[in-house]
């Protein structure tokens, strides 16, 4: 009969631990439903926080959208057009591009073309490596636009 002691024994120890993981459970959604109601008012007292600089919550999602304008011999050129190039995010969208260069530098943008430069190796001290590729966005401002850069 001892024996049969032993398991018995076992399936209380389990019982034990069930309940006290259920009631753990319980307390960690109590929780977290707190929280999320704090959250809720907290949104509903500030409706639009603001940095240090002064720039919203969508002008810095716009920000890094755009990682930076790309200034070469050939950008400058084509800046006397209304044209402007830029490096940016690799999982951002024409739509979003545009928003953020309006919103960034104050202008319109007509146009907004995407292109894609590829990895390229490169070879120092005699070791190979990878020269990691971009996204560029070629933006068109309307007639009379104009951004300037430092």
């Amino acid at each position: 009969m001892a024996f049969l002691d032993i398991f018995k024994k076992k399936k209380q120890r389990y019982a034990e631990t069930e309940k006290i993981k259920y009631q753990e459970r319980a307390k960690d959604k109590a929780r977290k439903a707190a929280v999320a109601v704090s959250r809720e008012k907290e949104q509903e007292q500030e409706p639009k926080k603001e940095d240090v600089a002064g720039q919203t919550h969508e002008s810095e999602r716009a920000s890094r959208m755009l990682i930076h304008p790309l200034i070469t011999e050939k950008s400058a050129r084509m800046s006397e057009g209304g044209s402007y190039a830029f490096r940016v995010h690799d999982h951002a969208r024409k739509p979003e591009i545009k928003k953020a260069v309006e919103e960034l530098y104050g202008v319109r943008v007509e146009k907004v073309r995407l292109l894609y430069a590829p990895p390229k190796r490169r070879t120092h001290r005699g070791k190979e490596g990878i020269k990691p590729g971009y996204k560029k966005a070629m933006v068109m401002l309307r007639k009379g636009g104009k951004i300037e850069f430092i």
